[in-house]
Formats: structure tokens, C-alpha cells, sequence
């Protein structure tokens, strides 16, 4: 019994590790959703997509089980005046970065199956153009800081 405990958190830990490496040359850090507020429906997700290649590559789509939809957005200010669109797809570019933050691009999540509580996680799956698909836990926390 002892001895099947501790497989399966060594093959949860191996786990862990292989999501933050998706397509050995993109990394994934700072992976947090923003816990449910009240019964509201959405909540949004960030994180930061580092490519350590020579080729660019994109993010494609993302899902969630925790919610209907997933969606990569992007928040602007023109003007004074206040947007969000949806967006298709996100280029992380060759030996660069992208981040994904309250005041920018996000993975907004609608119709919340559950309410997203502080303390635990989520899992979603990124799909890359050349990388493929990847499964990366989300902390869920009350309060995500600008990036």
C-alpha cells in the first residue's frame, strides 16, 4: 500500500515536470486561473509561454474541462475606451516570450462547471502548431498579479 503511494506521487511528480517542457523547447511558468467570484460564470486564465528555439510556433487553442469554453482574448485601452477580442491564435516568437496577463492577452474560461476555489488546480490542454498538445495545471488564487 505504502509502496503504491509513493509510485503514483513519483509518477505525478514526473508528470508535473513534463507539462512545464510542452515541446522540449517551449516552457510554461506562472500557470494561475482566478478563483470563481460569487456564482459568476467566467473567470480568466494567465500564464508565460517561453521559446528557447530558432522557429516560432503558435499556441492554437485551449481547453478546459472546468469550463464550456475556452478562449484566448486579448484586453486593449483606445482611447479611453475599453476592449476585449477573442483571438485565433498566439505567436510565441523564435527565442522569445509571451506573456499572458490580467491587462493583455488571457485565456477567458465561460460557463464555470464548478466554482474555481483558491487553493486548488486545474487542469488544461494547450495546442501548439509544432509542439502539439500539452496538459498544464493552473493554480487557482483570489488575487493574480500583473505581469
Amino acid at each position: 500500500m505504502i509502496r503504491a503511494a509513493l509510485a503514483a506521487g513519483v509518477i505525478l511528480a514526473l508528470a508535473g515536470a513534463a507539462e512545464a517542457k510542452p515541446g522540449g523547447d517551449l516552457s510554461v511558468t506562472g500557470a494561475v486561473v482566478r478563483a470563481s467570484l460569487g456564482t459568476v460564470p467566467t473567470s480568466a486564465a494567465y500564464l508565460t509561454i517561453a521559446n528557447s528555439s530558432g522557429r516560432a510556433d503558435r499556441l492554437l487553442s485551449v481547453d478546459c474541462a472546468c469550463a464550456r469554453m475556452a478562449m484566448m482574448h486579448k484586453s486593449e485601452v483606445k482611447a479611453g475606451i475599453a476592449s476585449m477580442d477573442m483571438v485565433g491564435s498566439v505567436t510565441v516568437p523564435a527565442d522569445g516570450r509571451v506573456s499572458f496577463s490580467p491587462t493583455g492577452l488571457h485565456i477567458m474560461l465561460t460557463g464555470l462547471k464548478t466554482p474555481l476555489k483558491a487553493g486548488g488546480s486545474v487542469p488544461m490542454t494547450l495546442t501548439f502548431e509544432h509542439a502539439g498538445t500539452v496538459k498544464v495545471m493552473f493554480k487557482i488564487q483570489d488575487i493574480v498579479e500583473k505581469r
